[in-house]
Parts: C-alpha cells; sequence; structure tokens
C-alpha cells in the first residue's frame, strides 16, 4: 500500500479528517467554534445510527437518542483531550455500543428488581426470558397512571417521597397506590401464566 493510499485509509476512519485537519479544527472548537462537532456530526450520524440498528435491532428512533447521547459524550471528551486522532469513526461506534450495553444491564437490573417485588424468581434463562414476555404483557394491560409511577419508581429511581411531592400527594397515598399498582401487575401476570 503506498503512502496516499495509506493517508486516504487514515481520512476515512477519522471522519474524513486528515491529522492536521483534526488538530485545527479541535482547537476551533476549544475555543467556541463547533465545525468538528458539525462535521462529525453530517460524516458519521447516519453511520452510526445504521450501524446500531444493523447490530442490535434498534428502531431507529432508539438507534438516533443513543447516537445523540454518544455525540454530546465524543464532544465533551474530545474538549477534555481525552481523544485522539487514529481511528474515530470505530472509537464512535464502541462508545455507542458500550452506552446501548450500560442501558440494557441497567434494565435487567431494574426488570429484576420487579419481578422479586412480584414474588417471580426465575431460576433459568429460559424462565427469565418467559418471565420477562410476560412482564412486557402485563405492563402493557395496566394504566397510564400505573405505569408512569412504576416506571419512575423502579426503573428511573425516583423516591416515593419525590413522587409524591411531584404528584402532590401524602407519602402513604402514593405507597397505596403503588402497591395497588403492584398488585394489578402481579394479577395480570397471574393470569397471564395460568393461560
Amino acid at each position: 500500500m503506498n503512502k496516499e493510499s495509506s493517508n486516504r485509509s487514515l481520512t476515512e476512519k477519522n471522519f474524513g479528517l486528515s491529522e492536521a485537519d483534526f488538530i485545527k479544527l479541535l482547537a476551533e472548537m476549544k475555543e467556541g467554534n463547533e465545525s468538528m462537532f458539525e462535521h462529525i456530526f453530517l460524516s458519521h450520524f447516519e453511520t452510526n445510527i445504521r450501524y446500531l440498528r444493523r447490530t442490535f435491532k434498534l428502531s431507529h428512533s432508539e438507534a438516533y437518542d443513543l447516537c445523540m447521547e454518544t455525540m454530546v459524550r465524543f464532544r465533551d471528551k474530545l474538549l477534555k483531550g481525552k481523544i485522539a486522532y487514529g481511528n474515530l469513526g470505530f472509537l464512535f461506534n464502541q462508545m455507542s455500543r458500550h452506552l446501548f450495553l450500560q442501558s440494557l444491564r441497567r434494565k435487567d437490573v431494574h426488570e429484576r428488581a420487579l419481578l422479586s417485588t412480584l414474588s417471580f424468581a426465575p431460576d433459568t434463562s429460559e424462565e427469565k426470558e418467559y418471565l420477562f414476555v410476560l412482564l412486557k404483557q402485563a405492563w402493557e394491560s395496566l394504566g397510564e397512571n400505573c405505569r408512569s409511577l412504576l416506571k419512575s419508581f423502579y426503573f428511573d429511581g425516583v423516591s416515593l417521597k419525590d413522587l409524591a411531592q411531584q404528584e402532590q400527594k401524602s407519602d402513604v397515598a402514593l405507597r397505596k397506590q403503588k402497591q395497588r399498582c403492584v398488585a394489578k401487575l402481579k394479577s395480570q401476570m397471574m393470569r397471564l401464566m395460568n393461560q
């Protein structure tokens, strides 16, 4: 491979930027000029969305949200000097992949907590998969108020006290509402299991 071809390959891996262009745009970005950020957005955003959709079977909106979050973090790392020229496109894709896997781990922890609250403790991966399918079906059958309350408490980690303040309800009233919602969810799961 000749030097020109090698340079072209390197620029392709770095959003079409030569190392000199990268250094120049990074310096400008640190002074408030967003040209580099715009360049990365225009050159790699759709590529990353396709990568996420193909690799993880995400919807366009899920991939879009993940790509936007990666953009923000990537920009922050650029400004802090934590990213160097080399294979920026690969690094960007790996950051988005890492964010997706992190979200799966958080979701799994929250789903396990919810299942244990419902008194369902799967022993095998097949049971776990089956219970998650039932949980999803039972979840869809809940009303919006119950879904919102349980999502805030179990998945977003908002305390009942904070939720009560947001809803302008007493702690006791909200705790009872949560108990009723959990009971409805458990009842729906039991009904689905017995079908």
